[in-house]
Protein backbone atom coordinates (compact mmCIF):
# COMPACT_ATOMS: atom_id res chain seq x y z
CA UNK A 1 0.00 0.00 0.00
CA UNK A 2 2.11 2.96 -1.33
CA UNK A 3 2.09 6.28 0.42
CA UNK A 4 1.74 8.23 -2.62
CA UNK A 5 2.87 11.46 -1.23
CA UNK A 6 4.06 14.76 -2.90
CA UNK A 7 7.09 16.41 -2.04
CA UNK A 8 8.19 20.36 -2.63
CA UNK A 9 11.50 21.98 -1.67
CA UNK A 10 10.10 24.84 -0.09
CA UNK A 11 6.63 25.11 1.97
CA UNK A 12 3.77 26.61 0.49
CA UNK A 13 1.77 25.59 3.97
CA UNK A 14 2.30 26.75 7.63
CA UNK A 15 4.84 25.08 9.73
CA UNK A 16 2.14 23.08 11.92
CA UNK A 17 0.46 21.66 8.43
CA UNK A 18 3.91 20.20 7.41
CA UNK A 19 5.78 17.78 8.26
CA UNK A 20 9.69 17.59 7.67
CA UNK A 21 11.04 13.86 6.58
CA UNK A 22 14.47 13.29 5.21
CA UNK A 23 14.16 17.08 4.12
CA UNK A 24 11.44 16.47 1.73
CA UNK A 25 8.08 18.33 3.08
CA UNK A 26 5.02 16.35 2.63
CA UNK A 27 2.13 18.76 1.96
CA UNK A 28 -0.25 17.84 5.31
CA UNK A 29 -2.89 20.27 3.68
CA UNK A 30 -3.60 17.37 1.73
CA UNK A 31 -4.86 15.46 4.37
CA UNK A 32 -6.54 18.01 6.52
CA UNK A 33 -8.88 19.50 3.86
CA UNK A 34 -11.49 18.22 1.37
CA UNK A 35 -11.31 16.25 -0.51
CA UNK A 36 -7.96 14.71 0.50
CA UNK A 37 -8.81 14.12 3.40
CA UNK A 38 -11.87 12.51 2.71
CA UNK A 39 -10.30 9.94 0.37
CA UNK A 40 -7.51 9.39 3.08
CA UNK A 41 -9.83 8.71 6.03
CA UNK A 42 -12.21 6.40 3.85
CA UNK A 43 -9.10 4.06 2.42
CA UNK A 44 -7.41 3.88 6.14
CA UNK A 45 -11.34 2.83 7.42
CA UNK A 46 -11.77 0.39 4.61
CA UNK A 47 -8.26 -1.07 5.69
CA UNK A 48 -9.31 -1.28 9.14
CA UNK A 49 -12.60 -2.69 8.76
CA UNK A 50 -10.77 -6.33 6.72
CA UNK A 51 -9.78 -6.76 10.99
CA UNK A 52 -12.23 -9.18 10.76
CA UNK A 53 -11.25 -11.28 7.88
CA UNK A 54 -7.99 -11.46 8.62
CA UNK A 55 -9.10 -12.75 12.66
CA UNK A 56 -11.01 -15.18 10.27
CA UNK A 57 -8.29 -17.04 8.50
CA UNK A 58 -6.21 -16.94 11.41
CA UNK A 59 -8.68 -18.52 13.64
CA UNK A 60 -8.90 -21.31 10.36
CA UNK A 61 -5.21 -21.98 10.39
CA UNK A 62 -5.32 -22.30 14.37
CA UNK A 63 -8.51 -25.10 14.18
CA UNK A 64 -6.35 -26.71 11.68
CA UNK A 65 -3.01 -26.85 12.97
CA UNK A 66 -4.95 -28.32 16.40
CA UNK A 67 -6.94 -30.77 14.37
CA UNK A 68 -3.62 -31.50 13.17
CA UNK A 69 -1.59 -31.91 16.26
CA UNK A 70 -4.83 -33.72 17.99
CA UNK A 71 -4.84 -36.62 15.37
CA UNK A 72 -0.90 -36.61 14.89
CA UNK A 73 -1.11 -36.45 11.12
CA UNK A 74 1.40 -35.51 8.65
CA UNK A 75 0.30 -33.58 6.47
CA UNK A 76 2.51 -30.93 5.61
CA UNK A 77 0.28 -26.91 5.02
CA UNK A 78 -0.11 -26.18 1.72
CA UNK A 79 1.96 -23.32 0.63
CA UNK A 80 -0.79 -21.27 -0.61
CA UNK A 81 -2.43 -21.55 2.50
CA UNK A 82 0.72 -21.07 4.63
CA UNK A 83 0.98 -17.39 1.68
CA UNK A 84 -2.66 -16.58 3.28
CA UNK A 85 -1.64 -16.56 7.08
CA UNK A 86 1.36 -14.68 6.98
CA UNK A 87 -0.51 -11.87 4.76
CA UNK A 88 -3.17 -11.82 7.36
CA UNK A 89 -0.64 -11.03 10.44
CA UNK A 90 0.58 -8.40 8.14
CA UNK A 91 -2.64 -6.66 7.35
CA UNK A 92 -3.06 -7.11 11.03
CA UNK A 93 -0.20 -4.42 11.06
CA UNK A 94 -1.52 -2.96 8.68
CA UNK A 95 -4.51 -2.04 10.97
CA UNK A 96 -2.58 -1.02 13.55
CA UNK A 97 -0.64 1.25 11.14
CA UNK A 98 -3.54 2.78 9.57
CA UNK A 99 -5.04 3.55 13.31
CA UNK A 100 -1.82 5.29 13.86
CA UNK A 101 -2.23 7.26 10.92
CA UNK A 102 -5.64 8.38 11.41
CA UNK A 103 -4.55 9.42 15.10
CA UNK A 104 -1.61 11.56 13.50
CA UNK A 105 -3.29 13.13 10.77
CA UNK A 106 -6.24 14.31 13.42
CA UNK A 107 -3.47 15.53 15.95
CA UNK A 108 -0.93 17.02 13.28
CA UNK A 109 1.81 14.62 15.54
CA UNK A 110 4.40 14.00 12.68
CA UNK A 111 6.01 11.21 14.80
CA UNK A 112 2.51 8.81 14.75
CA UNK A 113 2.07 9.65 11.17
CA UNK A 114 5.55 7.90 10.22
CA UNK A 115 4.81 5.25 12.82
CA UNK A 116 1.74 4.36 11.01
CA UNK A 117 2.97 4.85 7.64
CA UNK A 118 5.74 2.72 8.23
CA UNK A 119 3.79 -0.40 9.29
CA UNK A 120 1.38 0.19 6.44
CA UNK A 121 4.58 0.23 4.11
CA UNK A 122 6.06 -3.04 5.28
CA UNK A 123 2.22 -4.80 4.85
CA UNK A 124 2.73 -3.38 1.33
CA UNK A 125 5.89 -4.78 0.74
CA UNK A 126 4.57 -8.26 2.03
CA UNK A 127 1.18 -8.42 -0.06
CA UNK A 128 4.05 -7.57 -3.25
CA UNK A 129 6.47 -10.05 -2.16
CA UNK A 130 3.38 -12.79 -1.46
CA UNK A 131 1.70 -12.67 -4.57
CA UNK A 132 5.74 -13.34 -5.98
CA UNK A 133 5.96 -16.06 -4.15
CA UNK A 134 2.44 -17.50 -4.77
CA UNK A 135 2.43 -17.17 -8.93
CA UNK A 136 5.73 -18.52 -8.93
CA UNK A 137 5.22 -21.68 -6.54
CA UNK A 138 2.20 -21.78 -8.97
CA UNK A 139 3.94 -21.80 -11.80
CA UNK A 140 5.95 -24.37 -11.07
CA UNK A 141 3.60 -27.21 -9.88
CA UNK A 142 2.22 -26.85 -13.46
CA UNK A 143 5.05 -26.21 -15.82
CA UNK A 144 7.29 -28.79 -14.03
CA UNK A 145 5.01 -31.04 -11.88
CA UNK A 146 7.23 -34.33 -11.98
CA UNK A 147 9.77 -32.07 -10.32
CA UNK A 148 7.61 -30.67 -7.89
CA UNK A 149 6.09 -33.56 -6.34
CA UNK A 150 9.19 -35.58 -6.31
CA UNK A 151 10.35 -32.47 -3.72
CA UNK A 152 8.31 -32.44 -1.50
CA UNK A 153 10.02 -31.95 1.44
CA UNK A 154 12.54 -29.52 0.34
CA UNK A 155 9.91 -27.38 -0.84
CA UNK A 156 8.67 -27.18 2.47
CA UNK A 157 12.18 -25.54 3.16
CA UNK A 158 12.74 -23.49 0.73
CA UNK A 159 8.90 -22.11 1.50
CA UNK A 160 10.26 -21.07 5.02
CA UNK A 161 13.30 -19.59 3.75
CA UNK A 162 11.46 -17.44 0.96
CA UNK A 163 8.98 -16.29 3.71
CA UNK A 164 11.85 -15.60 6.42
CA UNK A 165 13.79 -13.72 3.40
CA UNK A 166 10.65 -11.63 2.73
CA UNK A 167 10.12 -10.57 6.32
CA UNK A 168 13.52 -9.43 6.49
CA UNK A 169 13.31 -7.71 3.81
CA UNK A 170 10.19 -5.90 4.43
CA UNK A 171 11.72 -4.77 7.27
CA UNK A 172 14.61 -3.26 5.10
CA UNK A 173 12.35 -1.69 2.77
CA UNK A 174 10.07 0.30 5.72
CA UNK A 175 13.35 1.55 7.16
CA UNK A 176 13.38 3.96 3.81
CA UNK A 177 10.78 5.51 4.81
CA UNK A 178 12.85 8.23 6.16
CA UNK A 179 13.56 8.47 2.49
CA UNK A 180 10.55 8.84 0.26
CA UNK A 181 12.35 9.30 -2.91
CA UNK A 182 14.18 6.04 -2.78
CA UNK A 183 11.29 4.52 -1.53
CA UNK A 184 8.46 5.56 -4.13
CA UNK A 185 11.55 4.29 -6.74
CA UNK A 186 11.26 0.50 -5.13
CA UNK A 187 7.87 0.63 -4.89
CA UNK A 188 7.46 1.10 -9.14
CA UNK A 189 9.95 -0.91 -9.55
CA UNK A 190 8.50 -3.98 -7.23
CA UNK A 191 5.06 -3.25 -9.24
CA UNK A 192 6.33 -3.60 -12.53
CA UNK A 193 9.10 -6.48 -11.10
CA UNK A 194 5.11 -8.33 -10.10
CA UNK A 195 3.48 -7.55 -13.03
CA UNK A 196 5.81 -8.76 -15.43
CA UNK A 197 6.84 -12.40 -13.34
CA UNK A 198 2.54 -13.27 -12.84
CA UNK A 199 2.27 -12.06 -16.59
CA UNK A 200 4.92 -14.47 -17.45
CA UNK A 201 3.55 -17.30 -15.01
CA UNK A 202 0.20 -16.90 -16.13
CA UNK A 203 1.36 -16.74 -20.01
CA UNK A 204 3.22 -19.67 -19.44
CA UNK A 205 0.24 -21.85 -17.52
CA UNK A 206 -2.37 -20.93 -20.57
CA UNK A 207 0.13 -22.51 -22.80
CA UNK A 208 0.24 -25.74 -20.20
CA UNK A 209 -3.35 -25.53 -20.16
CA UNK A 210 -4.21 -25.19 -24.20
CA UNK A 211 -1.40 -28.27 -25.12
CA UNK A 212 -2.81 -31.85 -25.62
CA UNK A 213 -1.70 -33.73 -22.47
CA UNK A 214 0.17 -37.42 -23.13
CA UNK A 215 -2.83 -39.58 -22.37
CA UNK A 216 -5.86 -39.42 -21.12
CA UNK A 217 -6.63 -41.48 -18.09
CA UNK A 218 -6.38 -38.69 -15.57
CA UNK A 219 -6.93 -36.19 -17.74
CA UNK A 220 -9.31 -34.66 -16.22
CA UNK A 221 -8.78 -33.97 -12.74
CA UNK A 222 -4.84 -32.76 -13.89
CA UNK A 223 -6.39 -30.22 -15.97
CA UNK A 224 -8.81 -29.18 -13.05
CA UNK A 225 -5.84 -28.43 -10.74
CA UNK A 226 -3.94 -26.61 -14.11
CA UNK A 227 -7.16 -24.71 -14.59
CA UNK A 228 -7.28 -23.49 -10.38
CA UNK A 229 -3.69 -22.65 -10.82
CA UNK A 230 -4.26 -20.61 -13.92
CA UNK A 231 -7.37 -18.76 -11.98
CA UNK A 232 -5.27 -17.85 -9.19
CA UNK A 233 -2.37 -16.34 -11.18
CA UNK A 234 -4.68 -14.65 -13.33
CA UNK A 235 -6.62 -13.21 -10.05
CA UNK A 236 -3.15 -11.81 -8.44
CA UNK A 237 -2.10 -10.63 -11.72
CA UNK A 238 -5.25 -8.67 -12.34
CA UNK A 239 -5.25 -7.22 -9.25
CA UNK A 240 -1.23 -6.40 -10.08
CA UNK A 241 -2.73 -4.50 -13.14
CA UNK A 242 -4.90 -2.32 -11.17
CA UNK A 243 -2.36 -1.33 -8.83
CA UNK A 244 -0.09 -0.53 -11.80
CA UNK A 245 -2.73 1.34 -13.85
CA UNK A 246 -2.78 3.83 -10.42
CA UNK A 247 0.71 3.71 -10.22
CA UNK A 248 1.22 4.75 -13.63
CA UNK A 249 -1.59 7.55 -13.32
CA UNK A 250 -0.11 9.19 -10.06
CA UNK A 251 3.38 9.56 -11.99
CA UNK A 252 1.96 11.15 -15.18
CA UNK A 253 -0.05 13.39 -12.87
CA UNK A 254 2.44 14.45 -10.47
CA UNK A 255 4.84 14.77 -13.48
CA UNK A 256 2.61 16.86 -15.51
CA UNK A 257 1.02 18.53 -13.48
CA UNK A 258 -1.91 19.25 -15.17
CA UNK A 259 -4.58 17.73 -12.49
CA UNK A 260 -4.76 18.30 -8.83
CA UNK A 261 -2.10 15.98 -7.37
CA UNK A 262 -3.58 15.93 -4.09
CA UNK A 263 -6.92 14.12 -5.32
CA UNK A 264 -4.63 11.74 -7.45
CA UNK A 265 -2.23 10.65 -4.85
CA UNK A 266 -5.20 9.93 -2.29
CA UNK A 267 -7.12 8.27 -4.85
CA UNK A 268 -4.26 6.29 -6.03
CA UNK A 269 -3.93 4.65 -2.69
CA UNK A 270 -7.40 2.48 -3.48
CA UNK A 271 -5.79 0.79 -6.56
CA UNK A 272 -3.81 -1.05 -4.08
CA UNK A 273 -7.27 -2.74 -2.79
CA UNK A 274 -7.71 -5.75 -4.51
CA UNK A 275 -4.02 -6.85 -4.25
CA UNK A 276 -4.75 -6.71 -0.63
CA UNK A 277 -7.79 -8.94 -1.07
CA UNK A 278 -7.06 -10.99 -3.49
CA UNK A 279 -5.37 -13.72 -1.33
CA UNK A 280 -7.55 -13.74 1.47
CA UNK A 281 -10.75 -14.08 -0.85
CA UNK A 282 -8.85 -16.97 -2.66
CA UNK A 283 -8.16 -18.66 0.27
CA UNK A 284 -11.82 -18.33 1.85
CA UNK A 285 -13.35 -19.76 -1.84
CA UNK A 286 -11.10 -22.95 -1.47
CA UNK A 287 -12.49 -23.49 2.08
CA UNK A 288 -16.08 -23.00 0.77
CA UNK A 289 -16.63 -20.04 3.30
CA UNK A 290 -18.45 -18.27 0.74
CA UNK A 291 -22.26 -19.52 0.55
CA UNK A 292 -22.06 -19.36 -3.29
CA UNK A 293 -19.26 -22.28 -3.42
CA UNK A 294 -20.06 -24.15 -0.15
CA UNK A 295 -21.72 -27.13 -2.04
CA UNK A 296 -19.01 -27.25 -4.16
CA UNK A 297 -16.19 -27.02 -2.18
CA UNK A 298 -13.48 -30.31 -2.39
Amino acid sequence: MPTNLSFSNSSLFQPNHSLVISNHLIELNCFTTRPGSFILMAYLAFNILLFPLCILILYHGLQQWWKKHCTSSAVVMSHSDSFTYHMAVMELICNLGCIFAIYGINSYDSSTIVVGFCLITFTWLGETFFHILTSVERYLAVVYPITYVTLKYERVRIRNICIGCIWLLCCVGTALVVNMFVLLKVMFFLVVLCFIINSFCSLSVLYILIRPGPGEQGANRERSIKLRAFYTILAILGAQVVRFVGGLAWAVVNMSGGLNPCIVNTSNMWFNVPSSLVLPLLFLYREGKFLCCKNNSQ
